[in-house]
């Protein structure tokens, strides 16, 4: 059986016995039907992951596993390149597929944000259990991805809202499929190695004329990613790998 890998929502250490939420323990018991002695890989928002074995599951129908850490491996699988990605909410699951796929190519924070042009409207008791199902997307992609780190998402706010928080990266890029956007690998060309840079992808609709205009106000680079225009999950993804593959760690 392959050794599975989990993310634990508080601090490791070694030799230590780590008693596993109700729902993990579901998950490796009535599951993937692990049981007493597996061997288990956790991490925890660090550089390494710990090896463990499952010493006892008590309980059968609500079963609780609990985990000795007996070895740990210090491993490097976040990039140098931290990239913030703020998107418009996108409808139906492709806000999920946009997270899962940022997660595995190695994004650091993303802000879903609700923009003018938005057709996905939330409520604020819709807004949080959204953020819950989605930060829960970003940890099972981070499993699934062999990182150490699981990426923030963000409550759904207003793109207004969210726009001061980004403003200390080095480069803030904005897709926009007319001009003053440029080709985004020719802009590259001529920049240094930044070290963080936040990516605004608009919903299905794109960013409002008020908007474009509030970001030229801010000094935001406008690109494009070629001659066609790619659907928002599309963009989000391309121009992530685009960022990674020339400033971060994706060859």
């Amino acid at each position: 059986m392959r050794v599975s890998r989990l993310y634990h929502s508080e601090g490791l250490t070694l030799n230590q016995t780590v008693i596993l939420t109700p729902e993990k323990s579901h998950y490796l018991v009535n599951v993937l039907r692990h049981t007493v002695g597996d061997e288990l890989v956790l991490f925890h928002q660090s550089t390494l992951e710990f090896l463990g074995k499952i010493i006892s599951i008590e309980g059968k129908k609500k079963p609780i596993v609990s985990v000795a850490l007996y070895a740990q491996t210090e491993i490097k699988t976040e990039s140098d390149l931290r990239l913030t990605l703020i998107q418009g909410l996108a409808k139906n699951d492709k806000m999920d597929w946009i997270i899962q796929k940022a997660v595995e190519l190695g994004i650091a924070e993303i802000y879903p944000v609700i923009s003018e042009f938005s057709e996905v409207r939330l409520n604020a008791e819709r807004m949080a259990s959204k953020q819950i199902h989605w930060q829960n997307i970003a940890i099972s992609a981070a499993e699934q991805s062999g990182r150490t780190y699981v990426p923030l998402v963000h409550m759904p706010q207003k793109i207004i809202d969210c726009l001061p928080k980004i403003n200390k990266a080095d480069k803030i890029f904005c897709l926009h499929p007319h001009l003053p956007a440029v080709n985004l690998n020719d802009k590259l060309n001529t920049l240094d190695t930044p070290k963080n840079v936040a990516m605004l992808v608009g919903p299905e609709g794109g960013f409002s004329p008020k908007e474009i205009v509030h970001f030229e106000q801010l000094n935001y680079t406008f690109v494009t990613l070629g001659p066609r225009i790619l659907r928002t999950e599309t963009a989000a993804i391309v121009m992530q790998s685009l960022l990674q593959h020339r400033f971060g760690d994706i060859h």
